[in-house]
């Protein structure tokens, strides 16, 4: 009997080969999909973490020049600078911002009017300069602080709001919390959208900010 040889143009992959090979490709492409999701939420993190840093930083640094908006030059005060967070496990309208402040009471807060808590404009009314919208999703999930005493404390599962502010001239950093705390070192922890993230801003009293990875209440040997 004569055998039958297979010829080049009858060579080719078979339907099981074929599925083998798409199945190999997806994974390795949900792998890559994975990865990236994780890297740009990881980015995302990272530059919220650095900008929260940065706005202290330029909170500080107004103060120490002793820069006067012109909007609150009704009196020869030079005005205090700040800025402004409320802590929630979950993402919400409250800590979704944060605010950088102009302290024209100088009471080392910042203190709201609902009605224009933070208009287009500055003006008298409202002592925000600029609120900062995180529009990534992520969130300020958690605030934690150490007393001069060496208490330690965070917000939790609850909500906690830091008034972190400078005055001329000297760069040291005024720690407030609600309701009447002060706090010698102060923690911001925020989170990425899913949760899965965690990266903590770090100010003490003597204006030093830093930006280390992990959550706060890890840092402070709370949780």
């Amino acid at each position: 009997m004569k055998k039958h040889t297979r010829t080049n143009h009858e060579k080719g992959l078979t339907f099981i080969e074929l599925i083998v090979v798409i199945s190999i490709f997806a994974i390795m492409g949900s792998i890559v999909l994975f990865r990236f999701d994780s890297f740009n939420k990881k980015i995302a993190l990272d530059t919220l973490a650095q900008d929260i840093a940065l706005r202290i930083v330029e909170a500080q640094k107004a103060a120490i020049s002793g820069v006067s908006n012109a909007n609150f030059s009704s009196g020869a005060l030079v005005p205090a600078y700040g800025v402004y967070f409320r802590s929630a496990v979950s993402a919400g309208a409250d800590n979704t911002k944060f605010v950088y402040f102009n302290d024209t009471i100088t009471d080392r807060k910042y203190s709201t009017n609902p009605a224009t808590a933070c208009p287009l404009t500055p003006s008298l009314l409202s002592e925000c300069l600029a609120e900062t919208t995180i529009t990534s999703g992520d969130y300020v999930s958690n605030i934690c602080y150490i007393t001069a005493s060496g208490i330690k404390s965070c917000a939790g599962t609850g909500s906690l709001a830091l008034h972190v502010s400078f005055k001329r001239p000297f760069p040291d950093a005024s720690l407030l919390l609600d309701p009447n705390i002060t706090a010698d070192r102060a923690y911001v922890e925020v989170s990425s959208r899913d949760g899965a993230m965690q990266k903590t801003i770090t100010i003490n009293s003597l204006g030093h900010v830093s930006v280390v990875n992990g959550k706060a209440c890890t840092i402070l040997g709370l949780c």
